[in-house]
């Protein structure tokens, strides 16, 4: 924690303990000798006596740091931490870069990936308290952009870690947005800003993101009404139909099958009569400026909206939008619950039953 609140300085001794801490369950790790992998014991927190090059599918070798310049190569790196250009970089590229340059010297037997992304969570969370957080679903996509720098393409290695942040962030406010909810088995995370960039997906292709996000939502509502043990009095409906309505900004309905609505309807029976209407559209962004962007804007309840991206409404849903979706819809459920209780309350109490 004294290296995350800058009390203590990064050093070549803080990354050895960092890898030994990480390490400590892992007792072993396999080498490749003469004879075939054997697994050997794992000396922790200390630098490799072995060369650990990789052989890539094509048989060509990977080379990291030769054994007798890793100790060199790693106080190049800590003095590098210290500079000034570096001090001032954005978190994104201090993170990016600690943990490029950590992973070319690979100054471990074994454990470097773990310790490269500690090492660049460090820098995040300096800069904006969050982790470097790499979910499973992105391995593939984690790998090509260390494959991309390794050939020079620098800015894509960064261009990931800075979605990761990104994603990360909007975790944290989803979570954070919760805690002021209506209770629920589960709350609701704050809907987040997401990344501006260009998809690159045409107008009809958004279009039908839009349609898909919407039917998303609207089954994953069904889903968590279903499971409430809700009394007999008290019925949920959740509907969509075609509408028409205006730009909103930098947003703009779907065009190739106008727009939709996606309404719930919650209502109690007498003598406790009360209803509400809660209705979303939905919208997509305009131009370069926050490209690819989905909004289900709920009508008159503004802080219910869901944001997504295009590029994780697929097929295989990305982990981060299956997250938004479930912990969104807890949040409209219980606003809506809640309204219905306290227009229900009322009706009560002005028919003179309390």
């Amino acid at each position: 924690m004294d290296a995350v609140t800058d009390k203590t300085p990064v050093s070549e001794a803080w990354i050895r303990v960092l890898h030994e801490n990480l390490c400590e369950p892992q007792e072993t790790y396999q080498v490749i000798t003469p004879v075939g992998k054997q697994e050997q014991p794992f000396p922790k927190g200390e630098y490799k006596k072995y060369p650990n090059h990789v052989v890539r599918q094509d048989g060509s070798i990977f080379a990291y740091a030769p054994v007798d310049k890793t100790a060199d190569e790693m106080k190049r790196l800590v003095d590098e931490l210290r500079t000034e250009e570096f001090i001032n970089s954005h978190p994104v590229l201090q993170a990016a870069y600690a943990h490029y340059a950590f992973v070319r010297i690979h100054p471990f037997a074994d454990g470097n990936g773990r310790v490269a992304r500690a090492f660049a969570s460090l820098y995040l969370f300096q800069g904006a308290r969050i982790p470097l957080v790499i979910f499973a679903d992105q391995r593939e996509e984690y790998f090509r952009a260390l494959d991309q720098a390794d050939g020079g393409g620098y800015k894509v290695f960064v261009e990931f870690i800075s979605s990761c942040a990104i994603e990360t962030i909007k975790i944290q406010i989803e979570f954070l947005k919760s805690t002021s909810n209506p209770p629920l088995d589960e709350t609701v995370q704050k809907l987040t800003k997401l990344f501006v960039t260009d998809t690159g997906f045409r107008y009809h292709e958004l279009d039908d993101k839009a349609y898909q996000i919407t039917n998303l939502a609207e089954n994953e509502l069904k889903r968590q009404i279903a499971a409430l043990d809700l009394p007999n009095e008290i019925s949920i409906q959740v509907s969509q139909s075609l509408a028409k309505y205006d730009n909103h900004g930098a947003y703009r309905p779907p065009i190739k099958n106008q727009g939709r609505n996606l309404s719930i309807a919650a209502t109690s029976q007498p003598p406790a009569n009360a209803k509400i209407n809660v209705t979303f559209q939905v919208y997509i962004s305009k131009g370069d400026v926050n490209a690819g962007e989905l909004l289900l804007r709920a009508i008159k309840l503004e802080d219910q909206n869901l944001n997504a991206h295009s590029k994780n409404v697929e097929s295989n849903l990305k982990q981060a939008i299956e997250i938004q979706l479930t912990l969104w819809a807890q949040g409209v459920i219980a606003n809506v619950l809640k309204r219905l209780e306290e227009k229900a309350s009322e009706s009560l109490n002005q028919s003179g039953y309390i």
